[in-house]
């Protein structure tokens, strides 16, 4: 499995209304377990089917370049339009957002990483 390399352009935003982190393609991850008979409800309480759980991993920009990330506990849901990074699960996980408009800065034990 590949790192995928830009996220600007990989349809994958970052969502405050979502519980848990999202991702439609499995090539995104780096360990996966499949799941089965399971869903989760999002939207209009539609429920579409999750299909595996485990870490992602890609490249963000950062003001020096580019840094990898990697995300645990992300669920595989391929009927989603964007895969979704969950601002209220980078909370949980003891991660501060600062919001800049155009740009979100995650800090993380003391370590900047601008999205």
């Amino acid at each position: 499995m590949a790192v995928m390399d830009n996220i600007e352009t990989a349809g994958i935003l970052l969502d405050c209304g979502a519980t848990w982190h999202m991702f439609t393609d499995w090539a995104w991850f780096i360990s996966y377990e499949k799941i089965t008979n399971a869903h989760i409800t999002v939207n209009c309480n539609n429920n579409v089917p999750m299909i595996g759980i485990e870490s992602v991993l890609f490249r963000a920009r950062v003001p020096k370049g580019y840094s990898d990330v990697v995300l645990n506990n992300v669920l595989h849901v391929s009927y989603l339009g964007a895969s979704l990074i969950s601002m209220e699960t980078l909370q949980q996980d003891k991660n501060q957002l600062q919001d800049y408009g155009s740009r979100v800065t995650i800090i993380r034990d003391s370590i900047n990483r601008n999205y």
